[in-house]
């Protein structure tokens, strides 16, 4: 399963569950306009309405699990705790896919590298 496979509207709700009432700084610290988050107060879950509205693309930068761990270790949101369980969750594989990639391009047969890395030792 790719990490980005897991982030749905669904898998963010409920494992963020626990921080509802912070629905309004994740926004701010996702990049949702302040205009929207406006809007969403209205709403019965705000804070699925400010993840349906970062995974519809309307940011600068995709949302991914990796920015969630980042908002929500901010100092405004501060909850490192979940921050860190969700880390665990879903940001390893995409660290151990980046450390394997490194290994296995390092073990390449001289001939099999690309000629720029020829000169590399």
């Amino acid at each position: 399963m790719s990490v980005s496979a897991t982030l749905s509207l669904s898998t963010l709700c409920k494992e963020l569950a626990t921080v509802q009432g912070k629905w309004f700084k994740i926004g701010i610290h996702s990049g949702v306009p302040y205009e929207k988050l406006q809007e969403f107060k209205k709403e019965d879950y705000p804070l699925a309405a400010v993840f349906n509205f970062c995974l519809k693309g309307n940011l600068d930068e995709p949302l991914t699990w990796r920015s969630i761990v980042n908002t929500l270790k901010c100092e405004d949101v501060e909850e490192g705790g979940l921050a860190e369980a969700l880390s665990k969750k879903y940001c390893q594989e995409e660290e151990s896919t980046e450390q394997v990639f490194t290994k296995e391009q390092g073990s390449l047969p001289q001939e099999e590298r690309s000629p720029r890395h020829k000169g590399e030792q």
